[in-house]
């Protein structure tokens, strides 16, 4: 599961000819959701998307999931790492504590990296 997040589709969407190129040879084994954050009145960001998407990504973290998170580290990786926190909380019914705990272990084993800037 991949989530995407960029201002407009039509600007500064990555590879946008080459995603659903992906998701053919990929099937089933990849999804992808999209944030466009100046695309309506309202701004949708990826966490916004992630926390949509709570008991899909609980239950691929459950299975052995990596996170992989790229991109602004002033805002964007804060609000994502809050996301998944919340997701946590949420789907499991942790503390926010041993929620974010967790994801401290995730770091260590690798399981959750940051290419943040």
């Amino acid at each position: 599961m991949l989530f995407f997040g960029c201002r407009n589709s039509n600007e500064d969407y990555l590879y946008k000819e080459e995603w659903p190129e992906y998701s053919k040879i990929l099937n089933e084994n990849f999804e992808m959701i999209n944030a466009f954050s100046r695309e309506s009145s309202k701004k949708v960001y990826v966490q916004h998307k992630m926390i949509e998407n709570s008991a899909k990504i609980n239950e691929l973290l459950i299975n052995g999931a990596f996170i992989y998170v790229c991109g602004d580290a002033s805002r964007m990786a804060r609000d994502v790492h809050s996301a998944l926190v919340k997701i946590l909380v949420d789907e499991r019914k942790l503390s926010e504590e041993v929620a974010t705990e967790m994801l401290k272990n995730f770091k260590v084993l690798n399981r959750y990296q940051e290419d943040v800037w």
